[in-house]
């Protein structure tokens, strides 16, 4: 049997990464996450877990360390989510709020400069205060446009508006075809 870091050793050589980790979160948001509030609440916060231990410990840790420390930190935040119901949707809504100042600036900046980390804070906070009245009402049309943002960031384009509203779309329609078949 393999020893703990030995499996670690083996995760991180293989290639997987948070990127890949995040990736994952995203295609399960998109293909499932609105019918299903629980995955649709517990998700994003994991993703939100991952990435800040990601970007806190930077390139200077071994990949192998970082992916480690992105699912201890993904388990951490998903698992305080499911607790801590009225926590996750607020973390989502700074997810949702901080990740579409970032995709949408490059549009109205005509992809001039990367947007300043203050804005980001701002439309983060923004989502923090005005998502957790919404979330509910329109659970069907945000968490397809959180897994947008998700897929556009683990595949290294988090300002393309194309890929985050793209997959947001085709999420949306694929579940309104799904929930019209099914009767529900």
């Amino acid at each position: 049997m393999a020893s703990p870091t030995q499996l670690v050793s083996t995760l991180g050589a293989s290639g997987l990464s948070a990127q890949t980790l995040l990736l994952g979160v995203a295609v399960l948001l998109l293909l499932a996450g609105s019918r299903h509030y629980r995955l649709a609440l517990v998700l994003p916060a994991a993703a939100l877990g991952a990435l800040l231990v990601d970007t806190v410990l930077g390139a200077a840790v071994p990949a192998d360390l970082r992916l480690l420390a992105a699912v201890v930190g993904a388990v951490s935040a998903g698992t305080l989510a499911a607790m801590l119901e009225s926590i996750a949707v607020r973390l989502a809504g700074v997810l949702l709020g901080g990740g579409l100042v970032l995709a949408i600036w490059p549009a109205v900046t005509a992809g001039g400069p990367p947007a300043p980390w203050w804005l980001a804070l701002v439309g983060g906070l923004v989502g923090l205060f005005m998502f957790p009245g919404l979330y509910r009402a329109a659970l069907r049309l945000v968490v397809p446009l959180l897994g947008g943002l998700l897929l556009a960031h683990a595949i290294g384009r988090p300002g393309d508006l194309l890929w985050v509203l793209g997959s947001a779309v085709a999420s949306f329609l694929l579940d309104t075809l799904l929930l019209d078949r099914s009767g529900d």
